[in-house]
């Protein structure tokens, strides 16, 4: 059994970024993000803070924008990011999700500019992953493929069963995976899907992405599959919280060929790939 480890894959990721952003430095541009954060939720806490202090472990400048939820209007939002648009030391902005119920999401990831758009979901930079044009790519599909490549699992031909058919996740890596370097046979399940389990039982490469507590189990999965679980929960186990993802690890480790696991799988690299995509944002508006 093969265990696809996103954090040693991330941290042999961070040396190639940290090149790319100190040739930047050199040149005169330090990359810049700017990071809206309208919830009180502590799991975006948590992933805002990750992302500040691995912006300030590469030298990257970083600020967060911070409004009460209860308060903020989609005219404030949509203000503050018209000003982040136009400002040139700006090089990428991102949106913490989810926000407000009062706040239209699909208007907020319209109104970032698309050469600033680092989690990639302007529908512009959609369009051009559709068209396989972009230069830029939703950050979490973007890390499950660069984990799948990184342990050289060939997906010519093979079926990947995707669990989950959200705009963060579902939807862009279906996109992602037909790709014509990726040529995989990708089917999508979903909360209204029948015989799901024998879906999963077909596929070669199972991607969950449910948010349910080790949902999956040995009954889902067939023998010499390889499993991404992009699922991420807490449980709690005698007096503490115990982080896991959507497949019961312990349940079907000695049947698949590899498996990530949670933590410590796809979570690591994803951070990467937005910092990766801030550096194409940045190179993309200066030039250099």
């Amino acid at each position: 059994m093969l265990i696809l480890d996103g954090t040693s894959l991330a941290a042999k990721f961070k040396g190639k970024i940290e090149d790319e952003v100190n040739a930047l430095i050199k040149k005169g541009t330090t990359p810049s993000l700017h990071i809206l954060l309208a919830n009180a939720d502590d799991a975006s806490a948590i992933y805002v803070r990750n992302k500040l202090n691995t912006c300030e472990k590469l030298s990257i400048r970083a600020k967060l924008h911070k409004f009460n939820p209860e308060s903020i209007t989609q005219e404030d939002i949509l203000q503050k990011i018209s000003l982040l648009n136009v400002d040139e030391n700006v090089h990428g902005i991102l949106c913490q999700l989810p926000l407000p119920k009062h706040i239209n999401a699909d208007m907020v990831a319209a109104a970032i500019a698309p050469k600033k758009d680092v989690d990639c979901f302007n529908p512009f930079n959609i369009g051009q992953l559709f068209n396989e044009e972009t230069l830029l790519e939703p950050c979490t599909p973007k890390a499950i493929i660069a984990l799948l490549h990184h342990y050289q699992i060939d997906l010519t031909g093979k079926r990947v069963v995707i669990i989950g058919r959200s705009k963060i996740v579902g939807k862009p890596l279906a996109l992602m995976l037909l790709r014509k370097q990726n040529n995989a046979t990708v089917t999508v399940c979903h909360s209204r899907s029948k015989n799901l389990k024998e879906i999963c039982l077909s596929a070669d490469v199972l991607i969950p992405a449910l948010g349910k507590a080790n949902f999956l189990n040995e009954d889902y999965i067939k023998p010499e599959a390889v499993v991404v679980d992009v699922g991420i929960s807490k449980i709690r186990v005698g007096d503490k919280n115990k982080t896991c993802g959507d497949v019961d690890f312990n349940r079907v480790k000695d049947l698949v060929f590899a498996i990530s696991k949670v933590p410590g799988g796809v979570g690591p690299m994803t951070i990467h790939m937005l910092i990766d995509n801030l550096v194409k944002t940045t190179k993309m508006q200066t030039q250099k």
